[in-house]
C-alpha cells in the first residue's frame, strides 16, 4: 500500500490519501515515510466502506476533522500518540464497538465521537483538557465511558453526558 503525503513546515508528514486498489481490510500507517515522521492525518482519509481495521503510529499528533467519518466497515481502530482529535472524527461508524484513546490526548473536537450505534466502550486518558459538549451522542444505549478516577477527564465527561438522552455510564478506574 502506498500513501499520498506532503511535508509540513516542521519537517513531518501529513497523510492525505492512500492507494487501496487491492481493497485491503487492514491499514497500518507507518511511523515514518522516507525517514520523516508521520504527524497528521488529513480530512476524510478513511471515509469508505472497505477498511475494517486501522492502526495509527506513535508519531501521530493530529487527526483532522472527519478522518473516519462514515467509515461503515470500521470495526477496530488502534490510536497511538495523538494530542488532538478534530471534529466529527469517529462519526457514523456503525460497526465500531470500542475506542481507546491514548495518554497525551488533550482535545476532543466537536462531535469527535458520535453516531456510532454499536459503540459500547470508550476509554479516555487523564490528559484531556477539552471535550466538546456534543460528544458521545447517538452511540449504543448503555455506553460505558472509562476514565481515570478523580481526574479532570472524569469531571469533563460527567458534564458532557448530562444532556444525553440515553443510558451512559461513567466508569472511574
Amino acid at each position: 500500500m502506498t500513501f499520498d503525503y506532503y511535508e509540513l513546515d516542521d519537517g513531518t508528514l501529513e497523510i492525505e490519501g492512500y492507494d487501496n486498489e487491492d481493497k485491503a481490510k487492514i491499514v497500518e500507517i507507518p511511523d515514518t515515510i522516507d525517514e520523516k515522521k508521520v504527524s497528521v492525518l488529513n480530512r476524510y482519509l478513511f471515509s469508505n466502506e472497505v477498511v475494517e481495521e486501522i492502526i495509527l503510529p506513535e508519531s501521530l499528533k493530529i487527526i483532522e476533522d472527519q478522518a473516519f467519518y462514515g467509515a461503515t466497515a470500521l470495526r477496530k481502530l488502534e490510536i497511538n500518540g495523538i494530542e488532538t482529535m478534530g471534529d466529527y472524527c469517529i462519526y457514523e461508524c456503525p460497526k465500531i464497538k470500542e475506542v481507546r484513546l491514548p495518554e497525551g490526548l488533550k482535545e476532543l473536537g466537536e462531535r469527535s465521537i458520535e453516531n456510532c450505534e454499536s459503540l459500547t466502550d470508550i476509554y479516555l486518558p487523564s490528559t484531556l483538557e477539552t471535550i466538546d459538549e456534543y460528544n458521545f451522542d447517538l452511540c449504543a444505549d448503555g455506553l460505558k465511558i472509562h476514565v481515570p478516577a478523580g481526574s479532570n477527564t472524569e469531571t469533563l465527561v460527567r458534564k458532557v453526558i448530562e444532556n444525553l438522552e440515553y443510558n451512559v455510564e461513567v466508569v472511574p478506574e
